[in-house]
């Protein structure tokens, strides 16, 4: 469990020992009303606990299926490129060095490194490499027949679909996130107020504010003056 997350569960633990033990103890429920927290008030940090829960639970999903997705798709990009760079060797060793042949699966220059140039020499080379008869059929007598060809043109779209599963994933999980925010922030804010009142409102009774989990805050001594 992350820093993060324990933070996240504490604020959650703290804000359900409040509401528990509010509901269960009628005298804490009374000295509260009085200070104005009734139970419609109770009931407002209740289902404000609840959709908290739900956030960090939607979150945790989403987030899941983010590195699901992140994972599905590295494992595709090695596929593509391995069956790119395999044709790659195997064009070059062909029809040899800055050929025609070579300049029209586009094979000549240097190796792609970024995604989109990738996907886009990718692209030309199996497609040319399928469609372009002449090459096709040289590249054949070498084992790069058409179901040879097909799959790993089949390799790279799958990869495209895995990238665009993963920004969808990203998105979602993002938005999760921001949800989750607002969702603790909420109740962070309830909890916060609902502790100080009820501080106040036992002031007579410490034992019952400890018995809600709130810390009183340690008076700070003034400063001792220098002769």
């Amino acid at each position: 469990m992350t820093r993060h997350t324990q933070t996240i569960a504490g604020r959650l633990r703290r804000a359900q020992q409040l509401l528990i033990t509010t509901s269960r103890n009628s005298e804490i429920r009374a000295l509260v009303a009085a200070q104005g927290y009734g139970d419609n008030d109770i009931a407002e940090g209740q289902a404000l606990y609840d959709a908290a829960v739900k956030a960090v639970q939607h979150h945790a999903a989403r987030a899941g299926g983010q590195r699901h997705a992140t994972e599905e798709a590295r494992l595709a990009e090695r596929n593509a490129r391995e069956a790119y760079r395999h044709l790659v060797r195997g064009a070059r060793a062909i029809f040899g060095p800055n050929t025609p042949e070579c300049k029209a699966l586009d094979v000549s220059g240097t190796a792609p490194t970024t995604t989109a140039a990738f996907l886009a020499a990718a692209t030309t080379l199996f497609d040319n490499a399928l469609t372009l008869e002449e090459i096709g059929v040289r590249l054949a007598r070498r084992g790069f027949d058409k179901p040879a060809l097909q799959r790993g043109r089949n390799a790279l779209t799958h990869y495209q679909e895995q990238l665009q599963t993963q920004a969808s994933a990203k998105s979602s999980a993002q938005r999760a996130s921001a949800a989750q925010q607002a969702a603790l922030t909420a109740l962070h804010h309830w909890s916060a107020e609902y502790s100080a009142f009820a501080t106040i409102a036992l002031r007579e009774r410490p034992d019952l504010v400890r018995e809600l989990g709130i810390t009183p805050r340690r008076k700070v001594a003034a400063p001792v003056p220098t002769p």
